[in-house]
C-alpha cells in the first residue's frame, strides 16, 4: 500500500503543477518482488505508509474545487482527473483491507 500511495502522490503532484503531464504506469508485482525485501519490518513499512497518506490528505484537503477536474493522461489508462485517481486509491485500498481481513481468525 506504501508503494501506491508514494505512485500516487506523485501523480497528483505532477497534475496539478503541469498542463496535462504524461502518468506513467507500474508493475506493482515487480515493485512488491525486488523492493519488499526492503520492508521486512511491517511496522517500517506501515509507518511509510502513513507519513505519506497524512502528507496526501494535507495536499487534497487544500484543492479547490477546480483542480480535482485537473488532468493527467496516463500511458494506458489515458486521462485522469484528481477526483478519479484518488477513487482509483479508495479502491486499491478496499481491495488490500479485503485481502488483510481474509488473513485475520
Amino acid at each position: 500500500m506504501a508503494d501506491a500511495e508514494l505512485v500516487y502522490s506523485v501523480r497528483i503532484r505532477m497534475v496539478l503543477t503541469d498542463e496535462n503531464p504524461a502518468l506513467v504506469g507500474y508493475d506493482e508485482q515487480a515493485w512488491a518482488s525486488r523492493l519488499g525485501v526492503c520492508d521486512l519490518n511491517v511496522g517500517g513499512s506501515v509507518g511509510r505508509f502513513r507519513l505519506l497518506r497524512d502528507a496526501n490528505l494535507r495536499l487534497l484537503e487544500s484543492l479547490e474545487e477546480a483542480e480535482w477536474s485537473r488532468l493527467g493522461t496516463h500511458l494506458d489508462q489515458g486521462e485522469l482527473s484528481i477526483a478519479t485517481m484518488v477513487d482509483k486509491l479508495i479502491a486499491h485500498d478496499r481491495e488490500h483491507l479485503s485481502q488483510i481481513r481474509k488473513l485475520l481468525p
